[in-house]
């Protein structure tokens, strides 16, 4: 397996020309100034802000693109439908002198590097997810350490006021990690209809309606899952119909599997399967989650063990049933990242500085080591889609 670096390639000339021939491109978001994480340790990251990298969908080759050293601790990202704008989280404690966090907009300039627009305070402790709608005229964000949700509106790429804040109460089983709300992500559903908060504090999924104007929720849900005590929901995801959400247990390391109803935003216990094979152990804990385009696999990736866990879904009742278990070739695998047409899976391994590629079998949705990349303190990793190719 070979290991490619980031350091010293951005430049190149013949770097550049490769990079014009990728047809799918990753932007990969770092820790680099100081976070306090859950458990109470300081982590100081490596990162420099939001890499980028180009990638040949047919070879699984990866190269080196600029960096935006705009921004910090941009531990998650999403990318506007046009592909025109990035938006990332930035997992602060402190912003503008206040015990807060901030969300970044950028426009995509050439060469696909990400140039900030601007950034606009959360309200709320270490933002660490977020969602966009399809217009791109809305966005949520979870702040984990304050246990709240900031929502804004967007215009032409930039995030022009938050709307509203939303802050959950509760505390769970677990005196450390669930002395709190915390919430760890947000999601649409397919018709937008309603927006979903997983908090980790008190393990329960949060259904708000969302308006139609003015970028706002319903103050009071529509719906309140309540998962085992002590599970420590964390990262969601759902097959393509939005029949199924299937949502990792951090504390349990486990997996949950959910059947949704789009009309009324509940929620419906299906089952609980571990996210580990042999014995648990307690430094174990289920991170990110992503499911294949045509939803007959899941993939959960699993720090601790450092392993990603491979599911097959019944297509009639959403049930998972394990296939495979594989290791990262890293340490702490926090994020997962699948391209959009399901060839590759890409782990980021964020105590290790590495991103390892597996190459996915189409039809029995197991993995093969085929690659490794090394990125700093990589804790986002996402491909998409580059049809018109690179160029400066």
């Amino acid at each position: 397996m070979d290991t490619v670096s980031l350091s010293g390639q951005h430049h190149a000339v013949a770097v550049k020309e490769k990079c014009m021939e990728k047809d799918l491109i990753l932007y990969i978001g770092t820790y680099g100034t100081p976070l306090k994480m859950g458990d109470g340790t300081i982590y100081r990251g490596k990162g420099k802000g939001i890499y980028t990298c180009y990638m040949d969908s047919q070879s699984g080759e990866i190269i080196a693109g600029p960096v935006n050293e705009e921004t910090s601790n941009t531990s998650w990202i999403e990318r506007s439908q046009d592909g025109k704008f990035l938006y990332a989280v930035n997992e602060l404690d402190e912003f503008e002198g206040k015990e807060q966090g901030a969300v970044s907009s950028f426009s995509v300039c050439g060469g696909g590097k990400p140039a900030l627009i601007g950034s606009l305070a959360t309200g709320g402790k270490a933002p660490c997810h977020l969602c966009l709608n399809k217009e791109g005229t809305f966005l949520a964000a979870a702040n984990y350490s304050s246990g709240s949700i900031s929502l804004f509106n967007l215009k032409d790429g930039k995030i022009i006021g938050q709307t509203q804040g939303i802050f959950h109460t509760g505390k769970g089983a677990d005196p450390l990690r669930q002395e709190c709300s915390h919430l760890h992500s947000v999601l649409l559903d397919r018709k937008e209809k309603h927006l979903l908060a997983v908090n980790l504090g008190d393990d329960t999924i949060t259904v708000y309606r969302k308006e139609e104007k003015d970028g706002i929720v319903s103050e009071q849900p529509d719906f309140v899952y309540h998962g085992f005590p002590g599970s420590g929901l964390r990262s969601m995801v759902f097959t393509s119909d939005c029949r199924f959400l299937y949502v990792t247990g951090e504390l349990d390391v486990s997996v949950y599997a959910l059947k949704y109803d789009e009309n009324t935003g509940s929620l419906e216990y299906l089952q609980k399967a571990e996210a580990y094979e042999g014995e648990r152990q307690d430094f174990y804990d289920a991170a990110g989650a992503v499911i294949s385009p045509d939803d007959r696999y899941l993939y959960v990736s699993t720090r601790g063990s450092n392993k990603i866990a491979v599911y097959s879904i019944e297509q009639a009742t959403g049930y998972l049933t394990p296939v495979q278990f594989i290791d990262t070739d890293g340490k702490n695998p926090r994020s997962l990242a699948l391209d959009p047409a399901g060839r590759w899976v890409i782990a980021g391994n964020q105590d290790s500085d590495s991103l390892t590629v597996y190459k996915r079998d189409m039809e029995n949705g197991q993995l093969s080591l085929w690659n490794r990349f090394l990125v700093p303190t990589p804790v986002c990793v996402k491909i998409y889609n580059n049809p018109s190719g690179i160029s400066d």
